[in-house]
């Protein structure tokens, strides 16, 4: 995946311990993980499952997969550091949700800011909700138990269905079943 000089990125991924920051003091090391890869069909299921180990192996405490229809767009979403680009598949409130995980960021950890194609749940989220459930609920194409402190849950098994408008009765379905964790977004603009 080597870009050349003068071309678009197609990849990037970052860890980040909070090391070196020229911020206040941190009470506790804050891990952040992102990636943005390119969606290769044939490789899904191992790009999923890749995900999962990495998140499980760095204690993750929530955490998402979605599809996004470039690069630039996918690296907006992952790193939550600006306003969310309108395409199809995001509606008001998955925008609100999008620019609350960084609003809220200190809160991730108990509530989720919104639910994305995959979604993470970690040992604050579990404490909360049952598995079980949610998978009783339909809601969710697939829901695993990556480790006793992680879960994660697929809302379809095709990643396209995130770029369609269709999507967000799906995503409906989900907030639903996951309206325990849920944060109140409402507030959040829309500018």
């Amino acid at each position: 995946m080597d870009t050349k000089r003068g071309q678009d990125l197609v990849a990037s991924a970052e860890v980040e311990n909070g090391v070196g920051r020229d911020a206040a003091p941190i009470v506790a090391t804050r891990l952040q993980a992102y990636a943005a890869i390119p969606y290769v069909a044939e490789s899904l299921e191992a790009v999923v499952t890749g995900v999962r180990d990495l998140a499980s192996a760095l204690g993750a405490a929530a955490g998402f997969i979605s599809l996004e229809p470039s690069y630039g767009l996918a690296h907006r979403a992952a790193v939550a550091a600006s306003r969310p680009k309108e395409r199809t598949g995001i509606g008001e409130q998955r925008f609100r949700e999008r620019r609350a995980r960084l609003r809220y960021s200190d809160r991730i950890g108990t509530e989720l800011a919104g639910v994305d194609w995959g979604t993470f749940l970690g040992p604050g989220h579990l404490e909360r909700v049952d598995l079980g459930e949610l998978r009783r609920s339909g809601a969710f194409a697939r829901v695993v138990e990556v480790s006793p402190k992680l879960g994660y849950l697929q809302i379809s098994n095709d990643p396209l269905d995130d770029l369609t408008d269709g999507f967000e009765a799906r995503l409906a379905l989900a907030r639903r079943a996951l309206a325990p964790l849920l944060m109140d977004v409402s507030s959040i603009s829309m500018e």
